[in-house]
C-alpha cells in the first residue's frame, strides 16, 4: 500500500510539472501576461497552481485506472489462452493413455522378418549354432535352427536340447550333414528320456557323429525361442 501510495505521487507530480512548465496552463498565463501587459496576482497564480494539482491528481488517476483495465484484459486473455491450451493438452494426455492401453492390449511382436543368428556356443565335445528364422507356418511363426558339431566322434549320439519355449514337436525336425534320419539306427524306447514340452531329443547309434557331419535341429514354437541348454546324455 505505501509503495503505491509513492507511485501515485510520483506520477502526480510529472503530470503536475508538465502542465506548469510546458501545459495548457503555463500557456495560458504567458498570454494573459503578454496581451495585458501586466504580471498576473498571486491568486490568479494560486488558483492556476491549484488547477494544474487537479488536472495531474486526475491524470494520475486515469493512468493508473488504464493500466489496471490493461491488465486485467491482459490477465483475462492469458487465462483464455492457459483454459484453451490446458483442453489441448487434456486431449493429448487422453490420446497418449488411449494408445499406451492399446499397446498393452496387443500380443507380443510378431516373429522376426529375417533369420538372426546367435554367439557360436562352446559345450564339453560339440560346438552349438543358432539361428532364429521367421517361420511360414501361421500357429507357429517363430523358428530356430540349431547347427551341433562334434569336436571329435561321438558313437552313440544321444542329444538332449532344453529351450525356453514349449516347441510344436509335430513340426520339429533333424537331420545329420551327409545322412538323413532314415539312414541312421534311432535310439527308440528305452533309449529315448521322457521329454517336457520344451525339451527335444536326437539319438541315433550309427553312423558315428563326426566332425564333419553336424547335425541340423530345426524346431517351431508359438513365442519367440531360444536354446536354453544342451546335454549329450551317457
Amino acid at each position: 500500500m505505501p509503495n503505491e501510495i509513492w507511485m501515485f505521487a510520483i506520477n502526480v507530480i510529472c503530470h503536475w510539472g508538465s502542465l506548469l512548465t510546458g501545459g495548457v496552463i503555463a500557456v495560458a498565463i504567458l498570454f494573459i501576461e503578454h496581451w495585458t501587459k501586466k504580471n498576473i496576482t498571486w491568486r490568479t497564480f494560486l488558483y492556476a497552481v491549484g488547477t494544474a494539482m487537479f488536472m495531474s491528481c486526475f491524470l494520475a488517476w486515469h493512468d493508473e485506472h488504464h493500466n489496471a483495465a490493461v491488465l486485467k484484459e491482459e490477465k483475462s486473455q492469458l487465462s483464455s489462452e492457459k483454459g484453451v491450451l490446458q483442453c489441448r493438452l487434456d486431449a493429448k494426455q487422453n490420446e497418449i493413455d488411449g494408445l499406451r492401453d492399446e499397446l498393452s492390449k496387443r500380443p507380443p511382436a510378431g516373429p522376426p522378418t529375417r533369420a538372426s543368428y546367435e554367439e557360436p556356443l562352446t559345450k564339453g565335445g560339440i560346438i552349438i549354432n543358432p539361428r532364429n528364422f521367421p517361420s511360414a507356418n501361421s500357429e507357429a511363426p517363430y523358428g530356430l535352427e540349431i547347427t551341433i558339431q562334434a569336436k571329435s566322434e561321438i558313437q552313440p549320439t544321444k542329444l538332449l536340447l532344453d529351450f525356453d519355449q514349449p516347441i510344436e514337436r509335430e513340426h520339429a525336425s533333424w537331420k545329420l550333414s551327409g545322412s538323413s534320419p532314415q539312414e541312421a539306427t534311432f535310439i527308440i524306447g528305452t533309449g529315448e528320456p521322457p521329454l517336457a514340452a520344451n525339451q527335444y531329443f536326437v539319438g541315433f547309434s550309427q553312423p558315428a557323429f563326426l566332425p564333419k557331419t553336424p547335425v541340423v535341429v530345426t524346431v517351431l514354437s508359438k513365442a519367440p525361442l531360444h536354446l536354453k541348454r544342451i546335454s549329450n546324455l551317457p
